[in-house]
């Protein structure tokens, strides 16, 4: 068990969802969207968010690459009296094809998840969950986060964020912001128009 899943354990549900970065993830989900939305989110972590959003009348597919992920957030949820998601096994860098039977999704959302990768990764991620939803909505440490997690994170500032989604600019509106303080940065991908009569 890594040590977040140790700390997620030790921490009630309703301290995590009281503070950031799930307090300022779930209000700018609940912002965007109005239950019963169908959300997916890409990287389940400790279950929490999804759970309090199935609990409020949302529609929740929630994807992670490695099953004891998987199981503890079952049995967090379960144990804290949450709603249940859908969970599935699933590559992130895969989502597009094994989600599509479900899509299409209102919004997709991650915690935490896009900091690990290259920027041709994040590139890849961002694509594939914009392939299945109107929305993609991301929380990552800023370049003022104090410490890294698992070692491997990028601190980045908003600006490099804001670059990043310049790739998409041509199919979806990119807005980045701080929030908690300045430690964390919420990303949102908007999809825009219409393309020979289909959404994009």
């Amino acid at each position: 068990m890594t040590s977040w899943q140790r700390l997620a354990d030790m921490v009630p549900a309703s301290v995590a969802l009281g503070n950031d970065p799930l307090l300022g993830l779930r209000r700018k989900i609940t912002e965007l969207c109005d239950a019963p939305a169908k959300l997916l989110e890409v990287g389940c972590g400790s279950g929490f968010l999804a759970g309090w959003l199935e609990d409020y009348g949302y529609q929740v597919y929630a994807v992670d690459n490695d099953s004891d992920v998987l199981l503890g957030a079952k049995q967090r949820l379960t144990k804290e009296q949450l709603g249940l998601p859908l969970f599935f096994h699933g590559d992130a860098f895969a989502i597009e094809d094994g989600m599509k039977k479900f899509a299409p999704f209102d919004a997709a959302y991650s915690q935490g998840l896009l900091e690990h990768f290259s920027d041709g990764q994040i590139v890849e991620l961002l694509k594939q969950q914009l392939a299945l939803a109107d929305t993609v909505i991301f929380s990552v440490p800023s370049e003022n986060y104090p410490r890294k997690e698992k070692g491997d994170e990028r601190l980045l500032a908003p600006s490099f964020w804001f670059d990043l989604c310049g790739y998409f600019e041509k199919m979806a509106v990119a807005t980045i912001a701080y929030y908690g303080g300045n430690l964390h940065l919420l990303g949102v991908l908007k999809k825009t128009g219409k393309e020979n009569g289909k959404r994009i």
